[in-house]
Formats: structure tokens, C-alpha cells, sequence
């Protein structure tokens, strides 16, 4: 008995061997996406600490630009 008795079955082996084929690519692309996804994470997060670091502090809302001493009492 030959493979070429049976084309079927030589059909379904090359079925086979493309789903084999399918199943190895589907496990392949998680350590592509995560692997990449590591260094953009950590690229982001030291742009935020740095964006973090430069940025102008929050203005007090009872500073006017004085001369930074104590605030004035209210007047009665």
C-alpha cells in the first residue's frame, strides 16, 4: 500500500501538518506582543517620573505673589 493509493490520506496529512504549522505560529506571537510590550511600558513610565520632575508646581490658591511670608489676616 502507497501514498499514492490513497490521496485522501495524503490530504489529510498535509492537513494535518498545516494545522501542526497554524498551532506553533498561534503560540508564537505572546512572547512577540509582551516581549514588546515591556520596554514601552518602562518607556513610559520613565517619561511620566521626568514629565513629573519638570512640570511647574501647582499655584496655591491663597498666593497672590506676595512675599512669600505669612499670610495676612482677614481684614473684620
Amino acid at each position: 500500500m502507497t501514498l499514492a493509493a490513497h490521496p485522501s490520506l495524503l490530504a489529510h496529512l498535509a492537513l494535518a501538518h498545516l494545522a501542526l504549522i497554524l498551532v506553533r505560529a498561534e503560540e508564537a506571537w505572546e512572547p512577540v506582543i509582551f516581549g514588546g510590550m515591556i520596554p514601552a511600558a518602562g518607556a513610559l513610565a520613565v517619561g511620566y517620573v521626568i514629565y513629573r520632575a519638570v512640570r511647574e508646581p501647582p499655584e496655591e490658591e491663597g498666593d497672590k505673589g506676595g512675599d512669600g511670608g505669612p499670610p495676612e489676616p482677614p481684614s473684620p
